[in-house]
C-alpha cells in the first residue's frame, strides 16, 4: 500500500471515529453542561458580592467579556472556564465516571489499568 493510500484510509478512520464520538456524546449534551457550568459561576460571583467588573479586573480583561460570558452567548473554552473558577477561588475539575447504563448491564469495563471488571 501506498503511503498516499494510508493517508485516505487513515482520513475515512477520523471521520468514522469522529461521528461514533459525537453519537455516544451529543454536542447538545455538552452545551448544556457548559450552561450549567456558568450559571454555577454566576452564582458563585453573586454570593460573594462579585461585580462583573471586579471579576474582570481580577482576570485582567475587561468587564464586557465576563457579560458575553454571563449571557451565554457562545461556549467558552476550558481555559476561559478555569480563569474564571480561579478568580473565584475554585478550581475546575473533570472527573470520570462509567455510565450506569453499562454499570449495571453487567457489560465488561476496562479500567484505566487495562484488566477488565464486571460492571465497577
Amino acid at each position: 500500500m501506498k503511503p498516499k493510500d494510508m493517508t485516505k484510509e487513515s482520513s475515512a478512520t477520523k471521520e468514522t471515529l469522529k461521528s461514533k464520538e459525537l453519537e455516544i456524546f451529543p454536542i447538545e449534551t455538552w452545551k448544556q453542561m457548559v450552561v450549567i457550568l456558568i450559571n454555577d459561576l454566576i452564582i458563585l460571583r453573586l454570593r460573594q458580592h462579585i461585580t462583573q467588573e471586579e471579576l474582570a479586573e481580577r482576570m485582567g480583561i475587561k468587564q464586557s467579556v465576563i457579560s458575553r460570558f454571563e449571557q451565554v452567548g457562545r461556549i467558552p473554552t476550558i481555559e476561559f472556564l478555569s480563569k474564571v473558577a480561579n478568580s473565584l477561588g475554585y478550581e475546575l475539575g473533570f472527573s470520570l465516571t462509567p455510565r450506569k447504563t453499562l454499570k449495571n448491564s453487567g457489560q465488561k469495563i476496562m479500567k484505566p489499568s487495562g484488566r477488565k471488571t464486571n460492571g465497577v
